[in-house]
């Protein structure tokens, strides 16, 4: 079903509110209606849902703002040995942050990833933030390579920064969105989401596609469980209209989940992390993509002119690189279908 856009819907509105009433039965319906749709489309309960609900705008210009307050807490907290009330080791307890921070990351290392031989593997973590994540893990794990991906063109800018003080590389720093991954199709072993689909719960099953279209072995979701955890939980994930029933939105699109359990640590009691393992069985060919950078609408390969651009052939648009960060995410792209032609 195709949704009229607002202005349609106005246009309508006001065409049936200000025509004449009739002497038929059904034009004084049709007017009453137009009115009670009216009323209810600007009523306060109508506008509160309407504000409350998580677009990736509103996402994007949240976190955008907030780009390096999360790498500033994230030291701050580490030396200054504030204690936080959490799960730790599977029950409440209150420890340093220093403290959780090592077993949290130390036991998804050890328990998780080790096990699916990265140092044999590519990986991208998608809604990379400010990599403080990604940072923790290539510190403790021996990844072949590891990438990352953000909406926020500052937050990764500034991720990049850290990367830097802590002497991680990465192959790949990229600012684009989920819902349309600028990734060729089995191009990353294992990806990686921490607390990423639970800001996008109206689109859950498109970032769902797109994350298992670019894996070729395995999906790692490190996101809040409302089915596994307690009823204060539930009611938070509620509240902040957090994804539910994601381990039946997995199972309904057919993909295998080996595992799905609630960690022994997490950073919040209202929001505890939960792992969704995603396998994904691949025929064919195995041998390593080496264009694994896509046009996020084709999916065609991209060709860099130059370090300012990169060019999809296909779809004629041009995705700018800002200070050295690839921009492609779809609303960044330039049509230049006669680039070629008249750039030389």
């Amino acid at each position: 079903m195709t949704l009229a856009s607002p202005q349609k819907i106005h246009h309508a509105l006001l065409k049936a509110r200000n025509k004449k009433p009739g002497r038929g039965i059904k034009q004084r319906m049709v007017r009453c209606a137009a009115l009670a749709l009216e009323k209810c489309i600007e009523s306060r309960l109508i506008r509160k849902v309407r504000n409350t609900l998580r677009t990736e705008d509103k996402v994007l210009r949240k976190y955008d703002a907030m780009a390096g307050s999360y790498i500033d807490d994230y030291n701050i907290l580490l030396t200054s040995g504030n204690e936080i009330l959490t799960v730790y080791d599977g029950v409440f307890d209150i420890v340093p942050y220093n403290e959780l921070s090592e077993k949290y990351f130390s036991y998804i290392s050890k328990n998780i990833l080790e096990p699916l031989e990265p140092q044999k593997k590519c990986t991208i973590e998608i809604g990379a933030g400010e990599l403080t994540t990604s940072i923790a893990f290539a510190q403790r794990v021996k990844f072949s390579e590891i990438s990352a991906l953000e909406l926020s063109w500052s937050r990764i800018a500034a991720g990049r920064q850290f990367a830097e003080s802590k002497q991680v590389d990465f192959t790949h720093l990229l600012a684009g969105t989920a819902l349309d991954l600028p990734l060729s199709d089995n191009s990353f072993d294992i990806v990686i989401t921490s607390h990423c689909l639970e800001q996008i719960p109206m689109h859950v099953h498109k970032v769902l596609s797109e994350l298992y279209r670019v894996s070729r072995e395995y999906i790692v979701l490190l996101e809040p469980s409302y089915e596994l955890g307690d009823s204060y939980q539930k009611m938070c994930m509620k509240r902040k209209h957090f994804v539910r029933g994601l381990d039946k939105i997995i199972r309904e699109r057919g993909y295998r989940l080996e595992r799905h359990e609630l960690l022994p640590y997490c950073w919040s009691f209202k929001n505890r992390t939960a792992l969704y393992l995603i396998k994904k069985e691949v025929s064919g060919s195995r041998r390593p993509i080496v264009d694994k950078l896509a046009c996020p609408l084709c999916k065609e390969s991209l060709f860099k002119p130059d370090h300012q651009f990169y060019f999809c052939k296909s779809c004629g648009i041009l995705y700018p690189v800002v200070g050295g960060i690839p921009c492609l995410n779809p609303a960044n792209g330039i049509l230049a279908t006669k680039y070629e032609q008249f750039s030389s």
